[in-house]
């Protein structure tokens, strides 16, 4: 079966098991956008006035793409543990596709699923916010390099997951300090930070898309080869990484434990 044709099995699995499992989009639904909530009440309550309201449309759009990482991020080691709980990662790793592709295929359709679902959430906090943001085109562009910075990251810790098996306490520390990088305004800061910003997973392609869909920043250009080499890279490196732990596991014969 070529890539694209194992692609689409994927989209379709991951379509079917939203179908199938409405009470679970449901729910996700509510939590997020309560969690959004109580962020802004919480900060809010802790500064005093509505001191976020002429920042509201960047958190928004930092909070939604913190959603579309944690998701593209979370995938692959939850994925490792629970094939090695059942006993059937050895088998993964015996398919005639490589593990790399395997993984890789399954993170790109968990993520194009999750951007669907973020896009719900979004409206339904510019609903209950009373906001407007700009849709473009040009949002493909940041959307899938912070798909791809996710999932590079997942394989980063993905592969932390082959040899320790247990991350998931991993997992839940990384997206507090993402959520922070997500939300943080660093196009708005000293030219020194901004830079050094840019080395940080998936911040490039959270200020473009911030610079996009909010109407009174100026949109550079140069923020899209920026966004896009920050993807490439991080995703090179997570693969890299994942295919280091790889062998070391089967070196030490870790496989198929757990």
């Amino acid at each position: 079966m070529s890539t694209l044709g194992l692609l689409f099995v994927e989209m379709r699995r991951m379509l079917v098991l939203q179908i199938r499992y409405p009470m679970d989009f449901v729910v996700g639904l509510f939590l997020f956008s309560f969690l959004f909530y109580g962020l802004l009440a919480g900060a809010e309550f802790i500064t005093g006035a509505e001191s976020f309201n002429q920042n509201l449309d960047g958190i928004i759009v930092g909070y939604s793409v913190w959603m579309v990482l944690y998701s593209g991020m979370n995938f692959i080691p939850s994925t490792v543990q629970g094939e090695a709980a059942r006993g059937t990662l050895e088998a993964v790793f015996l398919s005639y596709v490589s593990v790399d592709k395997i993984f890789l295929l399954r993170s790109i359709a968990e993520s194009l699923v999750s951007v669907l679902f973020t896009a719900i959430i979004l409206l339904v906090l510019l609903w209950l916010t009373e906001r407007n943001l700009s849709f473009s085109i040009a949002i493909i562009v940041p959307i899938a390099t912070t798909v791809i910075a996710a999932i590079g990251v997942g394989f980063l810790i993905g592969g932390f997951a082959l040899e320790y098996k247990q991350v998931g306490q991993v997992v839940v520390l990384a997206q507090y300090p993402l959520l922070f990088l997500m939300m943080t305004p660093f196009e708005k800061m000293e030219s020194f930070i901004m830079q050094c910003s840019m080395f940080l997973p998936v911040v490039p392609s959270a200020i473009t898309l911030r610079q996009i869909m909010i109407s009174d920043v100026p949109f550079l250009e140069s923020y899209y080869i920026i966004a896009i080499a920050n993807g490439v890279v991080y995703l090179l490196l997570g693969m890299w990484a994942f295919r280091v732990f790889s062998k070391r596991v089967k070196m030490k014969g870790l496989l198929a434990g757990y």
